[in-house]
């Protein structure tokens, strides 16, 4: 493991894709223990995954098990940062929910699940920059560094993706606020 861990802070892209299979398992589990019924388990344990290999140059391990608890810890917390805004859009999703009339068999839950889904049929690449901008609430510079993409091209994404979701929100009973330019 310290081999590949060398190799991966010289640059070396082959040691960082083994280390990524290696350890993959580890952050996986980590992740459905935490998201249990979460929608996007795999697109955080790959920010898990962005999140170890842009920490680990600044870091020392004497063993394989300090390396393994320090990738856990990682991914730990950005499970737990995940679930904190997912709730407070919850809460705002609640917030919205109440103050428009909404038919009596649709519930906030049932809205959530609605949200998740559309959210899933976006485009992958739209997809992500949106989660990333959304609920990781990153600035759209960071995106394009993180993406390998513009920082133009990050917000026309978002563009695009809020432009696929605000019918498909409004179907659902959700108050989609008009963005001010």
């Amino acid at each position: 493991m310290q081999s590949i861990i060398k190799e991966i802070k010289v640059g070396e892209v082959q040691a960082a894709i083994e280390l990524c299979n290696s350890i993959l398992t580890l952050v996986r589990k980590n992740c459905e223990y935490r998201l249990k019924e979460r929608c996007n388990q795999e697109e955080l344990i790959r920010v898990c995954l962005l999140k170890i290999l842009e920490k680990l140059p600044k870091q020392e391990f004497d063993s394989e098990a300090g390396f393994k608890a320090w990738c856990r810890s990682i991914a730990q917390k950005t499970c737990q940062g995940y679930i904190n805004r997912t709730k407070k859009l919850e809460h705002d999703v609640e917030y919205y929910l109440s103050d428009r009339t909404v038919p009596e068999t649709a519930s906030s839950a049932f809205a959530l699940k609605d949200i998740y889904a559309s959210i899933d049929e976006l485009p992958p690449k739209l997809r992500e920059v949106l989660v990333m901008n959304v609920l990781e609430q990153l600035r759209h510079g960071e995106i394009g560094r993180r993406l390998g993409i513009k920082t133009s091209t990050s917000r026309s994404f978002l563009s695009q993706a809020r432009k696929l979701l605000e019918p498909k929100l409004i179907k659902i009973g959700f108050y989609v606020p008009k963005r001010r330019r």
